[in-house]
């Protein structure tokens, strides 16, 4: 289940509290962003440098704010930019 409040703190807390709720966001989501890009068929080391590449673009472009708990869920979000990430 998503912690909304997580991205609430991204999005409204300080800057201490925004950086400690998108490390526990990446910590969180991390293993099943990973396991979605071995099920997509990259060997382990592609599966986690194309994790890490989806977290530091979402970290770098602020696209974790565009998240809106009445669009949906996270995940899904989520994965729709994985998969963006993946085509480029």
């Amino acid at each position: 289940m998503t912690q909304w409040t997580l991205i609430h703190r991204v999005n409204e807390g300080s800057d201490a509290e925004s950086a400690r709720a998108m490390e526990e966001i990446c910590r969180q989501y991390w293993y099943p962003i990973y396991a979605f890009t071995r099920r997509s068929g990259f060997t382990p080391e592609d599966a986690e440098d194309l994790t890490q590449v989806f977290f530091q673009r979402m970290i770098a472009s602020g696209t974790i704010q565009a998240a809106r708990q009445e669009r949906g869920q996270l995940r899904s979000f989520m994965l729709s930019l994985l998969k963006r990430v993946i085509a480029n």
